[in-house]
């Protein structure tokens, strides 16, 4: 099991645009979802994902990134 923080959210944006987002950069689907509220500098979500180890998401958290 892994946890991933998501932060700087808009406040707006669904469980299921989450999802989407990122399945779209290789993510499995997360199995369980935590809200945060307004954190600075906006609300967040604890992702968990049952399916992924640590060293797997850590390679998967660096798509997107600028190299």
């Amino acid at each position: 099991m892994s946890i991933l923080l998501l932060g700087n959210l808009d406040a707006k944006t669904t469980d299921e645009e989450i999802g989407a987002f990122l399945v779209k950069y290789g993510f499995p689907e997360y199995t369980g979802i935590e809200h945060w509220k307004a954190t600075a500098p906006g609300p967040a979500v604890r992702l968990t994902f049952d399916t992924l180890d640590d060293d797997t998401l850590d390679k998967l958290r660096g798509r997107g990134t600028p190299r």
